[in-house]
């Protein structure tokens, strides 16, 4: 089924504000990326945030969720390469160079409760298949 006019705006600002979050979250940190942070670096008000997300929490699990997503899609995409190889690959394709590509997950992780909350063990869930390549290396070696 094919976008209207008006979902195709509204996705492409979510993206926005999205890219911008990531910005955000690598200059910043975690305690640095605030709502009004994420609005400044989209270029755009800060209400304009709260018409995607109702607060930072909300905008951090829609990043881990895309994040994931792209993670699995780029390790996947890699499935030819050695597992360690694809896996790190992947990671950089999703979370880029700047900061290195773990510790900008475990923020995000961290912040989404993993474990704590059935959001969270969803996102540890995804974390895992996502990452499922690496099994492969601890069944290849020998004790």
């Amino acid at each position: 089924m094919a976008l209207t006019a008006g979902q195709k705006r509204r996705e492409a600002t979510r993206q926005r504000l999205r890219d911008a979050a990531w910005a955000t979250l690598r200059e910043r940190g975690l305690d640095g990326t605030t709502v009004r942070a994420v609005a400044e670096a989209a270029g755009c008000a800060i209400g304009a945030v709260y018409l995607y997300y109702p607060d930072k929490t909300a905008l951090l699990e829609d990043l881990v969720l895309a994040a994931l997503g792209d993670l699995g899609r780029e390790v996947s995409a890699r499935s030819h390469l050695p597992p360690l190889t694809a896996v790190t690959a992947g990671m950089r394709a999703v979370f880029g160079t700047g900061r290195p590509a773990a510790d900008l997950l475990l923020v995000l992780l961290r912040s989404s409760g993993a474990g704590d909350t059935e959001f969270g063990r969803w996102v540890a869930g995804r974390l895992l298949t996502a990452l499922a390549p690496l099994a492969k290396l601890n069944s290849d070696v020998t004790p």
